[in-house]
């Protein structure tokens, strides 16, 4: 049973109400008709490309429909194992119906994300998310959520942030109303330096979804490239409170703790952000005794030693070793393992620009070289 009501909140009066009773697999049906009703009741004017909106049929299949609700409800818990349960659902919608560019579009996202989570390498998985993206597009160029995850894909891998950002306008231009491009728009602007529209564009895609844990934490990372570390440790805080247990919060945060000195808080925070992943590439307890001897740089050696006797597992990326050894000013040694975090086409090192823990290496020619190799815009 499904209850809609419109409200004149003005006067607190009902303008329209309705109750349907139907079959879960007549889901998508039912989603159309309220959507005009609504749109009737509202005497809204629709543009040829919204009412076109509003009647699309995206698959005939209500099971690959449904296995794509699940996908996206996984991939937005934003862990590995959730991950790869999403991975798994888009496939198989795609199974149910090979040309439901929709799923595609989902496949292609849970691919990126993949990579950063511990999935597997940008060189094995990112060329499988850019098809899949590609797929979604041929088979519907007017997709919004087909060419933000084609932009995802570009940036993520080719490294073009300027082709990307045009993608995500393109979304933007097909579905306002789709918080996603708007979301990774604010992030690839934010490595551009592009502050001031990078937080508009987060702050839309707040707006279009206002309890979403990764859109909240974004807006704290937006302001964390920033160097706002109090601005982004109250917007951590309200990401947390609607889900104490949302694990890079916990990290991002750790990261604008540091960025302002505050290192008792970031090791507490740090620590928060393995509890109940199932997975952490260090040894908190051996970190935590060697900040409560040495400090802070103690605690980073500590973590420099944990990583490099992990760094061929296949899992930790060598962007973590470069940002590690740039905060002790072990200059070769970051750049060393940046040089393989750019051949392993690890998506990260498009924020060096923005990130306070290189700061050490700015002034190194190797750093300008480094940063023109990417393809980053020097301020």
């Amino acid at each position: 049973m499904i209850s809609t009501e419109l409200t004149d909140v003005r006067e607190n009066k009902q303008i329209w109400g309705e109750q349907y009773s139907q079959r879960v697999t007549d889901l998508m049906n039912l989603q159309r008709e309220i959507a005009k009703q609504i749109t009737s009741n509202l005497q809204l004017q629709l543009s040829g490309e919204q009412k076109s909106r509003f009647d699309k049929r995206y698959t005939d299949s209500a099971e690959a429909y449904q296995l794509y609700l699940r996908g996206r409800f996984y991939w937005n818990k934003r862990t590995l194992a959730d991950l790869q349960k999403a991975a798994g659902f888009f496939q198989q919608a795609i199974e149910k119906d090979p040309q439901y560019a929709l799923a595609y579009s989902g496949l292609a996202d849970s691919y990126a994300l993949l990579t950063i989570y511990g999935g597997g390498s940008p060189i094995q998985l990112m060329p499988q998310a850019k098809a899949a993206a590609q797929k979604s597009l041929l088979l519907d160029d007017n997709l919004a959520e087909g060419h933000a995850s084609f932009g995802q894909t570009i940036a993520y891998y080719d490294f073009d942030l300027n082709g990307a950002d045009r993608e995500y306008q393109r979304a933007i231009q097909l579905n306002p109303n789709y918080a996603t491009a708007h979301q990774w728009r604010a992030e690839n602007l934010s490595a551009l330096k592009r502050v001031d529209e990078a937080l508009a564009e987060v702050k839309r895609a707040l707006e279009l979804d206002p309890f979403s844990l990764i859109i909240n934490r974004v807006y704290g990372d937006c302001l964390l490239d920033a160097r706002r570390y109090d601005e982004a440790i109250e917007q951590y805080k309200k990401t947390l409170d609607l889900n104490p247990h949302f694990p890079t919060a916990h990290f991002f945060m750790a990261r604008a703790y540091e960025g302002k000195g505050d290192y008792d808080k970031a090791v507490v925070e740090n620590a928060k952000a393995t509890e109940g992943t199932g997975f952490s590439p260090y040894d908190l307890g051996e970190m935590q005794k060697a900040y409560e001897k040495g400090g802070w740089r103690a605690y980073l050696q500590k973590a420099a030693d944990q990583l490099l006797r992990r760094a061929n597992d296949g899992i930790t990326p060598p962007f973590i070793l470069a940002t590690v050894y740039a905060r002790l000013g072990q200059k070769d040694e970051a750049f060393a393992w940046l040089e393989k975090s750019l051949q392993q086409r690890d998506f990260r090192i498009t924020f060096i620009e923005v990130g306070y823990e290189f700061d050490s290496l700015r002034s190194d020619p190797r750093y300008a070289d480094l940063v023109r190799r990417i393809g980053l815009p020097r301020s």
